[in-house]
């Protein structure tokens, strides 16, 4: 499926074990709510909602990000890597 086409429907691309997985969601859905509700992550934690805290902190392609704010349709094809 296109890069494109996968954004319009708002699927987003996680990595877990060395694999690609696909997660249908609203793309303006947080990414943390998609990590721990639809993937079964219990590591990044609601903590502020406001992205001050730090407790929902994953790394998108390497980059420290705080999961609460950023839309799963950000991170389409995107490499998500959680701190524990």
């Amino acid at each position: 499926m296109p890069d494109t086409v996968a954004r319009i429907f708002g699927r987003a691309l996680e990595q877990r074990l060395g694999k690609a997985v696909v997660v249908e969601a609203d793309p303006a859905m947080p990414l943390l709510y998609a990590l721990r509700s639809d993937l079964g992550y219990t590591s990044p934690k609601f903590g502020c909602g406001k992205a001050q805290c730090g407790a929902c902190t994953v790394h998108v392609d390497g980059t420290p990000t705080r999961s609460c704010v950023m839309p799963v349709g950000a991170v389409t094809g995107k490499r998500i890597t959680t701190l524990a």
